[in-house]
C-alpha cells in the first residue's frame, strides 16, 4: 500500500513535490518498522539529496529522512562498525539541527535524541567488543554477554509514539489527496 502511495504521487508530482517528500518519509517508516533496514536506507539515500536541494538541510522533513538514515544504518542485524559511527555521526548533526530549529520539547527533537542514545550504546558496545578481541582480554562466554548487555534492544521496543502519529496523520491525509 506504502510503494503504491509513494509511486503514485512520485508520478503525479515528480520528486521534488513536499507531498512526494512526505509520501517517502512514510515509505521509509514502514521499511523501518519492518525491519527492511537496506530498502530503508536504500529509499533514504536516493531521496535525502532532493529533499536538501528543494527544502534545506533544516526542514523538518529533510530531518526526519536523516534520522531514518542513520535508524537504517545502526538497527540493521549486520551493521559495520563504520555504519555504527556514521549512524552517531548523523544523528549528532541531526540533533543539533532539531535542537536549533524545532527546540527542545519537539517531538521530532526528543525522538532523535533517543536514537543517538541508542546508536552511541551500540557503537561502544561494538568499539568494546573489538577492543577485547584485539587484545585477547576475554573469554567467548564472557565477551558474549558483556557485549549483550552493552547493546540497547532494539527489537523489542516499537518505534515512539510520534513517528507512529506522524506517520498515521501523512498516510490519512495522503490518501484523501489521492482519491481528489
Amino acid at each position: 500500500m506504502r510503494q503504491e502511495t509513494y509511486a503514485r504521487r512520485l508520478e503525479l508530482s515528480g520528486e521534488e513535490d513536499m507531498e512526494t517528500i512526505r509520501e517517502a518519509i512514510c515509505y521509509a517508516n514502514a521499511f523501518l518498522v519492518c525491519r527492511r533496514f537496506k530498502d530503508a536506507k536504500a529509499l533514504a539515500l536516493k531521496t535525502l539529496p532532493v529533499t536538501r536541494r528543494v527544502l534545506g538541510n533544516a526542514h523538518e522533513y529533510t530531518l526526519r529522512m536523516r534520522s531514518n538514515y542513520a535508524e537504517a544504518l545502526y538497527k540493521a542485524d549486520d551493521a559495520t562498525l563504520d555504519d555504527l559511527r556514521e549512524a552517531a555521526t548523523t544523528l549528532g548533526e541531526v540533533e543539533r539541527v532539531a535542537r536549533r530549529v524545532l527546540g527542545s520539547a519537539h517531538p521530532l527533537t526528543v525522538e532523535i535524541e533517543d536514537d543517538l542514545r541508542v546508536a552511541r550504546a551500540a557503537l561502544t558496545a561494538r568499539e568494546t567488543q573489538r577492543r577485547l578481541i584485539e587484545h585477547k582480554d576475554y573469554r567467548p562466554d564472557t565477551i558474549s554477554s558483556y557485549v549483550t548487555s552493552m547493546t540497547p534492544c532494539t527489537k523489542a521496543f516499537p518505534r515512539p509514539t510520534s513517528r507512529k502519529i506522524f506517520g498515521e496523520i501523512l498516510f490519512a491525509s495522503s490518501t484523501s489527496a489521492m482519491t481528489l
